[in-house]
């Protein structure tokens, strides 16, 4: 094998391996901007979780449960995102 075609056959590696490691980064709480605008109130929860996914963690208190998304902006400039559960469905959303 030449030296040409081993770096060639080493960059396509750690591209294949970057890109592996961003869609897993994706698969879990994290949402593009435009996945914002598929949540709407009265929606039930595993609706919401059907068409954005799981969320990055969960807090709940008495009868409320917080969904806590990130929405992923260019530069790595995230805000967070949650998403209020009232009685299985969501009552409200925020962009912190």
């Amino acid at each position: 094998m030449t030296l040409s075609l081993m770096r060639t056959a080493i960059c396509f590696i750690a591209l294949v391996a970057f890109l592996s490691a961003l869609c897993g980064c994706k698969s879990t709480g994290h949402l593009s901007p435009k996945a914002t605008s598929k949540v709407s109130v009265g929606m039930t929860k595993a609706e919401l979780i059907k068409k954005i996914g799981r969320p990055e963690s969960v807090s709940a208190d008495s009868n409320k449960e917080t969904l806590h998304y990130v929405i992923a902006a260019p530069w790595w400039q995230f805000k967070p995102f949650l998403i209020n559960i009232v009685d299985g469905k969501v009552e409200s959303y925020e962009t912190k």
